[in-house]
């Protein structure tokens, strides 16, 4: 039930940390990361920087912080 919501709520924080990446969870809660600008080709977590991780980790960390208010 909440996976659309925290698939929305990361991807509104990815697109307000200004990355050009798309995130999908399923229900184990398995990520897919799209890249928006190279036609929504998936990439994995580890051929980013450190900055864009960080990033990457904060939205899915306020995501989460989200749905338990």
């Amino acid at each position: 039930k909440l996976i659309p919501i925290l698939n929305q709520k990361v991807n509104n924080y990815l697109n307000k940390f200004y990355l050009p990446l798309w995130i999908e969870f399923d229900n184990e809660l398995t990520e897919k990361i799209y890249n928006i600008n190279n036609l929504r080709v998936e990439t994995s977590y580890g051929s980013y920087s450190g900055g864009e991780r960080k990033r990457i980790d904060l939205s899915i960390l306020f995501s989460f912080c989200d749905l338990t208010n």
